[in-house]
């Protein structure tokens, strides 16, 4: 049983790559960002400032990416490469707002 289990999975997640490659993309675009921050002197090295960096512009870039691909209709590479760009610059007020809420919760 379990060893169906696996190529089913496998088989579901293929319909959803571009989207499963869009949260990929935001997710290495906010922390390359984060970490470019660090380089420049602009933040400090933290670790839940890293992941949330890297989370909330992976959270966001599905979304951009539906929009793209439905409201605009898009090609699957061109919504990909808008959806990645746009989160990356957006998901920084969202990231600041959530450093500044665990900054302060958890220090």
């Amino acid at each position: 049983m379990p060893e169906r289990l696996i190529p089913e999975l496998i088989q579901g997640l293929l319909k959803y790559k571009e989207a499963l490659l869009a949260i990929v993309i935001g997710l290495v675009g906010g922390g390359l960002s984060f970490l470019s921050d660090v380089k420049n002197g602009k933040r400090k090295w933290d670790l839940t400032a890293f992941l949330l960096a890297a989370s909330s512009a992976g959270f966001l870039t599905p979304f951009l990416y539906i929009v793209c691909v439905d409201l605009f209709q898009w090609t699957a590479g061109l919504s990909l490469a808008c959806s990645g760009i746009v989160s990356h610059m957006g998901a920084d007020r969202v990231q600041k707002m959530l450093v500044a809420f665990f900054s302060r919760k958890f220090q």
